[in-house]
Formats: C-alpha cells, structure tokens, sequence
C-alpha cells in the first residue's frame, strides 16, 4: 500500500492534483512529493491547511495522516 493512500484517494475522487496541493502550502511540487514518498514529513499546520482545503473534518487527521504515513 502507498504512504497517505486514503489522502490520495480522496484527492482522486475530487480530481485534485499535488500541483493544487503545492500552491496552497506555497511549496514546489518536488517538496510535494518527498512528503508522499515519506522522505520527509507534513507540518501538523501543512496537513490541517489540506484537510481544510479537502472539506475533511479535524477529527480525522490521524487517518489521513498516519504515523509514518501508513493507516
């Protein structure tokens, strides 16, 4: 299974891609993906600005933002 895969999925289904994530944290689309690939980690602020842009509620963060990126 692919780190943040239930993120990834929720992205899909809103046809939003890295790149719209990227220009709303402000960060290059390399950054982006070293965050996916779980070279690197989300900022608890840079996950709830992608919940939020996502229309996912807070409560979830731990299931789209797992420890170590893995549900």
């Amino acid at each position: 299974m692919r780190k943040y895969s239930k993120l990834r999925g929720v992205m899909y289904e809103k046809c939003i891609y890295q790149t719209e994530i990227g220009k709303l944290l402000k960060k290059s689309t390399t950054w982006l993906t070293n965050r996916f690939a779980g070279k690197e980690s989300f900022t608890v602020d840079e996950a709830y600005k992608i919940l939020d842009y996502l229309h996912i509620s807070h409560d979830e963060f731990v299931e789209y933002f797992p420890p170590g990126g893995y549900v």
